[in-house]
């Protein structure tokens, strides 16, 4: 099937506001049950955000990005993207050292033709998922998604402090339309129950410069329980006598760890291709913030991709 550019925008009041990774699927959701489609090239944008993050549990930094466009009849079916760039972010979280890393983009996605919306999805961002939903109130689901854990040898601060095994983490999440903006709650929880639960709750909003360049921002903040908190933030006084940094014994309890801002920007070469930026900053607060495995409390991030969509 041939694309329309995503400077075809749907008329005003049937428009779709730009969303990050679940809310592109509310937009796709909404899209469908009116009886068209959106260009991959638009959904896509949506997908690349700061991967990062997840590596060691994070929220990722949505993007909010391109607009949808309106597309001939199609009652649901499926899209993919591929595509790859580079990411450049902190070590670990709460390190003062950055690292670049490639950044690989993969997404398959099918929609239903019902009134009820159903969309399953399994990306490198998102993971693997279900989500449910319709035009004007609301999008939820469930995905799994995978944590690549910590290991000491990743940075001097870390040594004597032992690894956090790699998990899969699976959630629940919930999408609210509010006008120009969305609001996202989601949680994800290890499933083999080592490095407990974290919560991120935000908004964010997007919108289109030009017929090709589109922008976005968004901010969130994630709360953690104390298993959560104590992996990654906590130091035993066992692991405070093996420290090689001399760090010493600290418990950090259950609370809010960290608010980050994200912008983004997707630029449309064609229908197909299109060009993602995303940076952000990730601020550490409360006992994240004052645990002695953190030395840097603002982390920047950033990351560049190119994705083919079809």
């Amino acid at each position: 099937m041939r694309h329309a550019p995503c400077a075809k925008l749907a008329p005003v009041r049937d428009r779709i506001e730009p969303q990050d990774g679940t809310s592109a699927i509310l937009a796709q959701l909404t899209a469908v049950k009116r009886g068209r489609r959106i260009a991959p090239s638009c959904e896509r944008s949506a997908i690349m955000r700061t991967m990062i993050p997840m590596a060691f549990g994070l929220a990722l930094i949505p993007a909010w990005a391109a607009p949808a466009a309106e597309l001939p009849t199609s009652q649901g079916g499926w899209s993919f993207s591929v595509g790859g760039g580079f990411q450049i972010g902190p070590r670990y979280e709460g390190s003062s050292r950055t690292e670049t890393t490639p950044l690989p983009v993969a997404s398959a996605q099918w929609q239903s033709g019902s009134t009820w919306g159903t969309t399953f999805f399994a990306s490198t961002d998102r993971g693997l998922g279900l989500a449910f939903g319709d035009e004007e109130s609301f999008v939820f689901g469930v995905a799994m998604t995978y944590s690549g854990g910590r290991r000491e040898s990743e940075d001097p601060r870390l040594r004597g402090l032992g690894n956090i095994d790699p998990s899969v983490l699976g959630g629940v999440f919930l999408d609210v339309p509010l006008g120009p903006i969305s609001f996202r709650i989601d949680t994800q929880s290890d499933l083999s129950g080592e490095t407990g639960t974290f919560v991120n709750i935000g908004l964010g909003a997007g919108i289109p410069i030009t017929e090709r360049l589109s922008l976005g921002a968004s901010a969130f903040a994630t709360w953690a329980d104390a298993d959560h908190m104590a992996a990654y933030f906590s130091v035993t006084r066992r692991q405070a006598q093996r420290s090689r940094a001399g760090l010493r014994p600290f418990d950090a309890d259950a609370g809010f760890k960290s608010v980050t801002f994200g912008l983004d920007a997707t630029y449309a070469f064609t229908p197909n291709w299109h060009l993602n930026l995303s940076g952000g900053v990730i601020n550490l607060i409360g006992d994240a913030a004052r645990s002695p495995i953190s030395s840097r409390d603002v982390q920047p991030t950033f990351s560049v991709s190119l994705v083919f969509s079809f």
